[in-house]
């Protein structure tokens, strides 16, 4: 009720008391504020149970984005794991193909035999920490490393299949005079043709790692 409101009021109770006698406005005056009054009370306790209620569910829905963010981070944390404990003997297995092929500067010779080794080993390693982590890669990346392993064993198998036997066990072994030694034969092409392949197939593995990292 305003000030100004006051005039009007005295008026209209001075008419109601004319009309219904000055005990029965009073009463009726009481019963109007008492009913007021009461309806202020209400609308107070409803704005306030309205304010508790919205404070309620803000809480709830925060501890519940909490819980989002820390499960999310949790989460990443988890795949950048898998991620790195595959990628180890990914790229060890590529270096070794590489080094099959072309050899490597200021590093020493390495007989067949044990470039096999090396092969079959982080051939393994790298099957091993997929099939472990597999679960926390995208499809598109689990489809890859599925196509990638078979032109691997078809490359140490036709690396293995060129070796000539009776080679010496140690690179470099002298040999007797006059005595020549060819360690291993492959056909022409057939090694190359299978490392194109295993190429295309690295690359593309290789994106999806620096997709997942965001460093692509």
């Amino acid at each position: 009720m305003e000030p100004k409101d006051l005039p009007d009021m005295i008026k209209a109770f001075s008419e109601l008391k004319h009309t219904l006698g000055v005990y029965a406005a009073i009463s009726l005056l009481v019963l109007c504020v008492i009913s007021f009054a009461a309806w202020q009370f209400f609308i107070k306790r409803l704005e306030k149970a309205a304010e508790v209620a919205f404070e309620k569910s803000l809480k709830k829905f925060q501890a519940e984005l909490d819980r989002d963010n820390s499960r999310f981070q949790s989460q990443h944390e988890k795949q950048m794991n898998a991620l790195e404990a595959i990628y180890k003997p990914f790229s060890s297995l590529s270096s070794v193909i590489r080094f099959t092929m072309k050899g490597e500067k200021f590093t020493a010779e390495m007989g067949t035999g044990e470039q096999v080794q090396l092969l079959v080993s982080y051939r393994h390693e790298f099957k091993s920490a997929f099939q472990r982590n597999r679960l926390r890669l995208s499809a598109e990346l689990c489809q890859r490393i599925e196509a990638l392993l078979p032109v691997v064993d078809e490359f140490i198998e036709a690396f293995e299949g060129g070796i000539m036997p009776g080679q010496p066990d140690i690179p470099g072994e002298e040999l007797e005079e006059g005595q020549l030694f060819i360690a291993a034969i492959w056909p022409m092409g057939l090694l190359e043709g299978i490392i194109e392949r295993i190429d295309v197939i690295a690359a593309e593995i290789e994106t999806d790692f620096r997709t997942a990292y965001g460093t692509a």
